[in-house]
């Protein structure tokens, strides 16, 4: 009977670890947002909202479109949601080469990649440039070095 005990206690105890491991391995990476949620996250922060979707009907491939603009329109952060996974990486590579393009000597980018998610940020002539992707939503930004505390901010609060 003892011996029974133990063996259901070990099975217990394994299936738990193994729940736990399939818990951590499953929400590992960053998770994306809604272009709600981008909305609502912008709007309590102070920032006002619009849709540039028509503005950028010609490429199929975004699916939704927004920007927040700062208090006194001196700034504005935008977010894409796109088609598909493949087409945000293809969006994002092209757009972080944009950045890439402002890259003067002495300014070293910072780029991260992890399961899901790759950020690309560059300092340069006064200059914070700033693009994040999460599965298939992209958030850029480009905005004065003195912004770029008030922005980051915002960014860890998206998630992004």
């Amino acid at each position: 009977m003892k011996n029974k005990g133990k063996m259901i206690a070990i099975i217990i105890v394994v299936l738990v670890v193994i729940g736990i491991a399939a818990f951590a391995v499953l929400n590992s990476g960053r998770k994306a947002i809604t272009l709600e949620k981008f909305e609502e996250k912008a709007k309590e922060n102070g920032y006002n909202i619009a849709d540039i979707q028509n503005d950028i009907t010609d490429k199929e491939e975004v699916t939704g479109a927004k920007v927040a603009m700062s208090e006194d329109y001196s700034y504005i952060i935008r977010f894409y949601t796109l088609k598909d996974n493949d087409v945000a990486n293809s969006f994002y590579n092209e757009q972080k080469e944009e950045i890439a393009k402002n890259k003067q000597e002495g300014n070293e980018p910072v780029e991260k990649s992890g399961e899901n998610d790759s950020t690309y940020t560059l300092k340069s002539n006064g200059k914070y440039m700033y693009i994040s992707k999460i599965d298939n939503t992209i958030l850029q930004l480009t905005v004065n070095e003195t912004e770029e505390q008030k922005v980051t901010e915002f960014i860890k609060k998206l998630g992004y």
